[in-house]
């Protein structure tokens, strides 16, 4: 999980940190580590977002790359194999609270989703 939160750190690192962030953040941090960290990605991405919320100059906002960048050692606590469940967690998480209702390409639960193809690949 950690190192598909990683990979959505390049893919969207600029984009800035929006509800449907954080929500996802929430759940992938959750299906790795049974519950949201203290002072973790998830709480980091929701105080991301509540300050972007107010920020009218895109250039002023917080981005998703800077979140996750600022908890890259806590990541790697975060090392469980991702399944086709912890995606469509993920996803559901993202599309509940983000405005459009569209997973965006190379977001968190577009990240997350790839992953789990891959390790079902795996399998």
């Amino acid at each position: 999980m950690g190192e598909a939160l990683l990979a959505a750190s390049i893919t969207v690192g600029d984009q800035p940190v929006e509800c449907g962030d954080a929500a996802a953040l929430q759940a992938a941090e959750s299906r790795a580590g049974g519950s949201p960290l203290r002072g973790g990605l998830a709480e980091a991405a929701l105080a991301a977002a509540r300050v972007n919320a107010h920020v009218t100059r895109q250039g002023d906002k917080i981005m998703l790359g800077e979140v996750l960048t600022g908890v890259a050692p806590d990541l790697t606590a975060l090392n469980k194999a991702v399944t086709a469940e912890d995606a469509r967690t993920v996803a559901d998480a993202e599309k509940r609270y983000c405005p459009s209702a569209q997973i965006y390409s190379g977001g968190v639960a577009a990240t997350v989703a790839a992953a789990a193809r891959t390790n079902q690949e795996r399998d």
